[in-house]
């Protein structure tokens, strides 16, 4: 019986530890009650938009100050000559472009001349005459370069040549490249331009 007894009342202990051991359960934690919301999903992303706009897009005080510094250098009356050749043109090796071999070269080839104006809010506008044939030259100041459109007084022409004139101010002149095309592309110019301020 002592040692029934005995059995009892260390079962009893060991009970007793076994309830003792570890922490107590918790209760958990309460978050503070939201009080507001937060921005959904189209206000954040017109945010972040907003802001990468903002970002990436110069002032417009900052773009005009740039542009009229360079306007104010390649204000004026500029005039020159080009002489047109058949213009090069790089293609992928295996790709043959027999209409534009078949270009000798001889037509709208030659002198011409250039006269252009850059008015000081940067427009350009001026005249080329010449084995491309008469057209006007529309555009404007690009940073520090001019660049100015082609454009055929007679745009129907079989002889009518579109294209490009980009120049920048080199040691006083404006030195750059004029680029054209005819009618259906297959006749591609260009000429070396050097224009000197009147």
């Amino acid at each position: 019986m002592k040692s029934a007894a005995a059995i009892v009342f260390a079962c009893g202990l060991a009970a007793l530890a076994a309830c003792d051991e570890g922490d107590p359960p918790r209760r958990p934690t309460e978050l503070p009650p939201v009080t507001s919301p937060g921005p959904t999903g189209l206000d954040l992303d017109a945010a972040l938009a907003a802001a990468a706009s903002a970002a990436a897009t110069p002032s417009a005080s900052a773009s005009a100050g740039v542009a009229g510094a360079n306007a104010t250098t390649l204000t004026g009356s500029w005039e020159g000559k080009y002489e047109a050749k058949k213009a090069t043109l790089a293609l992928p090796p295996k790709i043959k472009d027999k209409a534009r071999t078949a270009d000798g070269g001889k037509v709208a080839v030659g002198a011409g001349t250039i006269s252009l104006t850059v008015a000081p809010t940067g427009e350009a506008r001026g005249r080329c005459k010449g084995a491309l044939g008469d057209g006007a030259l529309v555009g404007k100041v690009d940073g520090a370069w001019v660049r100015v459109t082609l454009m055929p007084d007679d745009p129907s022409a079989a002889s009518a040549m579109t294209g490009v004139v980009v120049a920048r101010i080199v040691e006083g002149k404006l030195e750059g490249e004029l680029r054209a095309a005819g009618p259906d592309a297959l006749l591609v110019r260009e000429a070396a331009i050097s224009l000197a301020k009147k």
